[in-house]
């Protein structure tokens, strides 16, 4: 049900989109036919530029953001590692997507690849070309491997396909799980809708400054505060919909300053992606999609 009503979600948005193009083409027609003063070039002009805001949300949803940032983590030996989230892999994250966002992850040279959640979209099913998805994600290129977290989506996503999917792929996936990459400790814990996802008091691994924590949501980096170095998180898409840097479209109940970006809190170092991939329709307004080089360094 879910599906179908995304379904006709988007075809409505189309047919909104066509109907605010024809209505911008004949505005413009009559303007070049009539002389009525300035308010019909006006109404125009606002037409054309409301359609063009519109249609760029599309092309903003295509055009990735390479963000780089170095860290203080206290290790001895400096280590790089690469940050997706969101790829909402379904009906609207094509293989070319995929593909692309790949590509820009292997150029980075990385030693990891982390993944913060949110493989899947709404369906398994909806997943066109699964056999080259899953050989793209096979071909990121980390020197310690490729390790994950679920979100809400994956969350939501009752297939049992899921986990052999991951698995094929290469993605180890950190379900409440500590892996140790040289003098560095990966956590990544279940998502906040999951019943089985543990108090972090009684999972607390140790390691301080050197443990880096993967959680889809950033609505929980108070549990953290004196016993992670680094938090990397996902989940709210920068907002997907932005004017003047407020979220104006598909959002999650989040205090603004979560929403994207880095942020240091209690002096734990945070970062919110937002992702690569997109919820309900494949479109994004001044909130591009996002992967991450992030260099952790002693000093």
């Amino acid at each position: 049900k879910m599906l179908k009503g995304l379904k006709i979600f988007w075809a409505l948005a189309v047919f909104a989109f066509a109907v605010l193009g024809a209505a911008a083409a004949w505005l413009c027609r009559l303007a070049l036919l009539r002389r009525d003063g300035w308010r019909l070039p006006c109404v125009c002009v606002f037409f054309v530029v409301l359609l063009g805001y519109l249609l760029g949300g599309g092309v903003n949803a295509a055009i990735f953001r390479t963000r780089r940032q170095r860290v203080t983590l206290g290790l001895a030996q400096p280590l790089r590692i690469a940050l997706l989230s969101d790829l909402h892999l379904g009906f609207f994250t094509t293989r070319g997507m995929l593909r692309r966002a790949v590509r820009a992850v292997n150029r980075e040279n990385v030693d990891l690849v982390l993944i913060a959640g949110d493989f899947f979209d709404m369906d398994l099913d909806s997943l066109r070309h699964k056999e080259e998805c899953r050989a793209l994600l096979r071909s990121l290129s980390g020197r310690y491997g490729v390790y994950g977290c679920l979100g809400n989506h994956d969350f939501y996503l009752l297939d049992a396909r899921k986990d052999e999917f991951l698995r094929s792929s290469g993605v180890t996936v950190l379900l409440d799980e500590a892996v140790k990459i040289g003098e560095l400790t990966v956590f990544g814990r279940r998502d906040q809708t999951d019943p089985a996802r543990q108090p972090w008091q009684t999972l607390r691994p140790g390691d301080g400054e050197k443990l880096l924590v993967l959680d889809h949501n950033p609505a929980a980096w108070r549990d953290y505060i004196g016993s992670a170095g680094l938090l990397l998180c996902g989940h709210t898409h920068g907002g997907q919909f932005s004017l003047l840097e407020e979220p104006i479209g598909l959002t999650v109940d989040i205090e603004e300053r979560y929403r994207t970006g880095w942020l240091t809190e209690n002096r734990i170092p945070i970062l919110i992606s937002n992702g690569v991939g997109t919820s309900v329709i494949p479109y994004r307004l001044f909130c591009p999609p996002q992967i991450h080089q992030i260099d952790l360094h002693s000093n």
